[in-house]
């Protein structure tokens, strides 16, 4: 808490101060400026608007605070745990049960007494500041994984995209393989069938040779028996002097 006395006016003194405090979690932060010099003959509130009487003075560690006409409650409310001011109300962190309890008195309480609220106060910023800490934390954290889902998301997009292509490129390459093989098999059988018919042919046109040769030779050997067997017929006729 930072503490300025500008003016002292009996034990009044005019004090501007930035107070803690509360946000929506009830948790004292230190965004608003409480201008002292203005509280006084203020009303003071708490939890739920608890009525506490009006401010009658300000000390370093209390607002001192009256309730009531004729027998007036006095309560003594730590600086510390003063929240805001709005121009007409003076709020402070405190139930109406707990000004009950500790802070209505008929005797000032000594600084050392009310230390533990600015204690209190400090731990509660500090617990604050570590919520916004651990907050980011988490944020970036949050920001980390969706950084690590949005690499891992691309990763396995570009390792479904490379498997896509790779399989691409071996449908093209066995199609591009089936086609020359069916080209080289009709090679290869085309060059087969021009071998057995050429095979073929050589044996008929042996055979073929083969025969007419045999035939050729068959006819020679006709006309020879023929031609002996004229020979002969001649001979014999002309030997036993047959006429032809």
């Amino acid at each position: 808490m930072v503490l300025e006395t500008t003016t002292v006016k009996g034990i009044m003194p005019n004090i501007c101060c930035k107070q803690f405090m509360s946000n929506s979690n009830g948790v004292v932060d230190n965004s608003n400026e409480i201008n002292w010099s203005e509280v006084i003959k203020k009303e003071a509130r708490g939890h739920d608007d608890a009525d506490f009487g009006e401010v009658q003075e300000i000390v370093l560690h209390y607002v001192l605070t009256e309730k009531g006409i004729l027998n007036k409650d006095k309560f003594y409310l730590p600086t510390a745990l003063a929240e805001e001011f709005d121009g007409d109300k003076l709020r402070f962190n405190i139930s109406e049960e707990e000004a009950n309890e500790k802070f209505k008195r008929d005797e000032a309480p000594a600084a050392e007494e009310y230390a533990i609220f600015n204690r209190k106060k400090t731990s509660e910023k500090e617990d604050l500041e570590q919520k916004e800490v651990d907050e980011q934390k988490d944020e970036k954290t949050i920001d980390n994984d969706l950084e690590e889902r949005i690499r891992i998301q691309a990763e396995e997009k570009a390792k479904m995209e490379a498997e896509r292509k790779a399989q691409s490129i071996i449908q093209q390459a066995e199609d591009k393989a089936k086609v020359e093989l069916v080209e080289v098999v009709k090679v290869e059988t085309e060059e087969k069938a021009n071998e057995i018919r050429d095979k073929v042919e050589g044996i008929a046109r042996k055979e073929a040779e083969e025969k007419s040769q045999a035939i050729i030779q068959q006819a020679e050997d006709k006309e020879s028996f023929t031609m002996i067997y004229f020979y002969f017929l001649i001979n014999s006729r002309l030997k036993l002097d047959i006429p032809l």
